[in-house]
């Protein structure tokens, strides 16, 4: 038994300072060069511009994400439609900063937020123009 409460207590320390140090790993990075929704952002981006004709731009988090097909959007409506579904746990400010970099003249911007973005304060929204 003692054997086993000296296991155990090694254990939770082990557990203790694993936790601790792990998180420390990445101090002093860019926060956003390392959260997947800014990076997938970029890659959804160089994707969009390779669309030359006025489209469609599904904006929204991950409802649109997994819930939406363009393929058959597109077809249907004879023209080109593009989802830039992100994760809505970026926040309302950063979903649209990242979007309004990819819009083009002509484009349609589909704003389909989910209720947590509902939630965010969006004042900022009153001196901006996307």
């Amino acid at each position: 038994m003692k054997a086993f409460n000296i296991s155990a207590a090694i254990g939770c320390i082990g557990t203790f300072l694993f936790l601790m140090v792990m998180p420390t790993q990445h101090l002093g990075e860019e926060v956003n060069g390392h959260q997947w929704p800014v990076s997938f952002a970029k890659h959804k981006a160089i994707l969009y511009k390779e669309i030359k004709e006025p489209a469609i731009l599904f904006v929204g988090g991950s409802n649109l994400l997994f819930g939406l097909n363009t393929k058959t959007l597109s077809e249907e409506l004879q023209q080109p439609a593009f989802n830039f579904g992100l994760g809505a746990s970026i926040g309302l400010e950063l979903l649209l900063d990242l979007s309004s970099e990819v819009i083009k003249p002509g484009d349609t911007v589909v704003l389909a937020i989910e209720n947590e973005l509902l939630s965010t304060d969006v004042s900022f929204l009153k001196s901006r123009v996307i």
